[in-house]
């Protein structure tokens, strides 16, 4: 029973952390269109920051 429910929290977790995701590609995609020029530096250090937490979550754990 036990086993059944954390099976259910963690698709419900991982719902919920897609939908976030979604949502924050979808604001940055209008931010990166309505605030072109002002914005490009600020969007540029969050495609290399999430380039980045790809990178780490690839790799794993070492040591």
């Amino acid at each position: 029973m036990r086993l059944a429910k954390r099976g259910a929290a963690a698709a419900k977790g991982q719902t919920m952390l897609g939908i976030i995701a979604i949502v924050l590609v979808v604001l940055w995609l209008l931010g990166f269109l309505a605030f072109h020029i002002t914005a490009a530096a600020i969007h540029l250090i969050l495609v290399i920051a999430v380039i980045l937490v790809v990178l780490h979550f690839l790799r794993g754990r070492r040591g």
